[in-house]
């Protein structure tokens, strides 16, 4: 994981913990220096990194999985084409599934009732996926909020937006 990346989790952490109502904004878990992901080896360098810096957060309408919860959480990568081979079940956006492609670490979302074998939305590697989404202007396409979300406030006020 990048600096810049740890410098925006650390300011928006902070931020979180200094403020007694951002439970409803978001929530970032202390980092696991040995996140239990089955089979890890196979698994993005980048993710396995984000665990050791926080492991599991909610980004507003982001939500990612701890690592204590990835296990009994891949049900829906076994309708993919790969199955589990292929692909980690990593959280949900709006309630839909993000998943992370082995292969080539990018990241995805796929509509649970949209019959599908491939997820169509590439949102690139997980730190992309983090600095352009999670923390960026692109949050509010994805999450399809406007600037009076508290998540996006939270951006504004932190420069990132």
């Amino acid at each position: 994981m990048n600096d810049t990346l740890k410098n925006i989790i650390n300011k928006v952490k902070e931020r979180l913990e200094s403020n007694p109502d951002s439970i409803l904004t978001g929530q970032i878990r202390k980092g696991n220096p040995n996140p239990n992901v089955e089979n890890s080896s196979e698994i993005s360098v980048e993710y396995i990194e984000f665990l050791q810096e926080c492991d599991g957060a909610s980004f507003g309408e982001i939500d990612l999985f701890p690592s204590s919860e990835l296990s009994k959480n891949q049900f829906y990568v076994e309708t993919l084409k790969g199955g589990k081979e292929t692909w980690l079940f990593v959280g949900l956006i709006l309630y839909e599934p993000i998943v992370i492609n082995k292969t080539n670490g990018d990241v995805y979302r796929f509509y649970r009732d949209i019959p599908t074998n491939m997820p169509q939305e590439c949102f690139g590697s997980f730190n992309n996926f983090l600095m352009e989404y999670a923390f960026g202007k692109k949050y509010m396409d994805i999450a399809a909020v406007d600037r009076d979300n508290d998540w996006t406030i939270l951006l504004a006020e932190l420069g990132l937006l």
